[in-house]
């Protein structure tokens, strides 16, 4: 994910058609750096659009017919990619941290919310550009997650990997 010059590609997922427009809106708008590639009206649409399109961010509404939007990141075994929330419903906050959601922006979705939002991914992603750029062979790390607490461990210090179950 390159961001000085390659534009940070984003997907808005939100099945009622004047809240995708809004909030891609505001991004072009507000969000230079950033760019809507497509757009999806359902789970399903956008599991397929994350699969070929591997955006760096993704708007994403929770309640949607059929599949909400945490039902959808519970598709993914590994992401590598963003989630924003945006949505009405305040309620499933909590339940978007514990997927590791990024941030959590309430529909109508302020401006200045969606900037700091924006400044933060952008922050994040020119880190991980700087630290793979200049990593050492064994300086490498990968995050694990089990049982509710996060570890990182170096490539180098990994002799075996076995799963087992998920």
């Amino acid at each position: 994910m390159k961001i000085d010059s390659t534009p940070i590609r984003c997907l808005v997922v939100d099945d009622e058609m004047p809240a995708r427009q809004a909030i891609c809106w505001q991004i072009e708008r507000h969000c230079p750096n950033f760019h809507v590639i497509q757009t999806a009206n359902s789970a399903a649409e956008a599991y397929q659009l994350i699969q070929e399109l591997t955006p760096d961010v993704v708007f994403l509404d929770v309640q949607m017919p059929n599949e909400t939007g945490l039902e959808l990141l519970d598709r993914f075994a590994e992401r590598n990619f963003y989630v924003v929330f945006c949505t009405t419903f305040h309620e499933y906050a909590v339940e978007a941290l514990r997927r590791r959601a990024f941030d959590y922006l309430l529909k109508p979705v302020d401006a200045h919310d969606l900037i700091a939002c924006a400044k933060k991914i952008t922050h994040k992603l020119r880190v991980a550009e700087s630290e793979e750029s200049t990593a050492t062979p064994g300086g490498k790390r990968v995050e694990l997650i089990t049982s509710g607490q996060r570890f990182f461990v170096r490539h180098a210090e990994i002799l075996y990997v076995e799963a087992s179950g998920s």
